[in-house]
């Protein structure tokens, strides 16, 4: 159900509302400069950010492991994980 103030008078395609169907229905965001794309899921959402920290913790704690060994001896994968990690 469309609210009344989003009711266009012309035909707009899935997704679109307003003036020159320029603005996002709800459920819809912004999916680059001029187009709006259905929202994903929140379960997916969750599922990707889990994801990525779970890729972060794995980085660092790699870091973290490497770094305390390369302080016994010189380890070069130590020292490659350092120039890749502070250049992101």
């Amino acid at each position: 159900m469309i609210p009344p103030d989003m009711r266009a008078v012309g035909t707009c395609a899935d997704g679109y509302y307003g003036a020159l169907c320029s603005s996002c229905m709800p459920g819809y965001a912004r999916s680059d400069k001029h187009g709006c794309g259905k929202c994903p899921s929140p379960i997916l959402n969750f599922l990707r950010i889990l994801g990525l920290m779970s890729i972060i913790i794995l980085a660092i704690g790699i870091l973290v492991k490497n770094t305390l060994q390369g302080a016994t001896k010189k380890n070069l994968q130590s020292v490659y994980m350092k120039i890749l990690m502070n250049h992101l």
